[in-house]
């Protein structure tokens, strides 16, 4: 059930990688099992990306002091891209709030720095809900489509306004009039 939206989201991000001019590239990591089929089935399994088989460690090359795991529940913001550095962004779909910090506990496992999109600093701030009340909570595409837009302007609150989709910028009364449920979705596929 939740492998299918991760291929859907990889899909959409995977031409914006394509299309950075800058040193961004994506690594498909812990693909085998139910991802695997539908992978390959979308077509994923012959872009020119790197693959692994194995998970987010020194096993498949990624050094915990260049390394940083991509988790809305950590405290630390990303300000600023390295060159040389790989920047995770998990493939945990946290729809729930019992699966929440699940990938916060997965970088804390493996041993790498965790780091949150700093909408907190520079997200829009959605009038009469107060400090925080921005869902950090992003799509794998948004969060790889904001990599991808901060390389190239090195301005996070033109990355937010670009690319958070509509429903991140509506208040919760707003939401619910619509009918809309807020996203809790976030993926584990690495983007170097």
């Amino acid at each position: 059930e939740e492998a299918p939206g991760i291929v859907r989201q990889l899909r959409m991000a995977y031409p914006r990688v394509l299309g950075a001019n800058g040193s961004l590239g994506l690594v498909l990591a812990n693909i085998s099992g139910e991802i695997e089929p539908i992978l390959t089935r979308n077509g994923a399994m012959n872009w020119p990306v790197e693959r692994v088989n194995g998970v987010i460690s020194d096993d498949i090359g990624l050094r915990p002091s260049t390394t940083y795991y991509l988790s809305p529940d950590a405290d630390e913001p990303l300000l600023s891209l390295s060159p040389n550095h790989s920047y995770v962004v998990g493939g945990i779909i946290d729809k729930t709030a019992l699966r929440r910090g699940a990938s916060i506990g997965r970088a804390k496992e493996v041993g790498v720095r965790c780091v949150r999109l700093p909408l907190r600093e520079y997200g829009p701030k959605r009038k009469g809900e107060g400090k925080g009340a921005l869902d950090e909570v992003l799509n794998v595409d948004t969060v790889i489509w904001s990599l991808v837009e901060f390389e190239r302007t090195r301005s996070w609150g033109e990355v937010f306004r670009k690319v958070l989709p509509s429903r991140k910028l509506m208040t919760k009364r707003a939401r619910l009039k619509r009918g809309s449920r807020p996203a809790n979705n976030i993926s584990e596929n690495a983007s170097r």
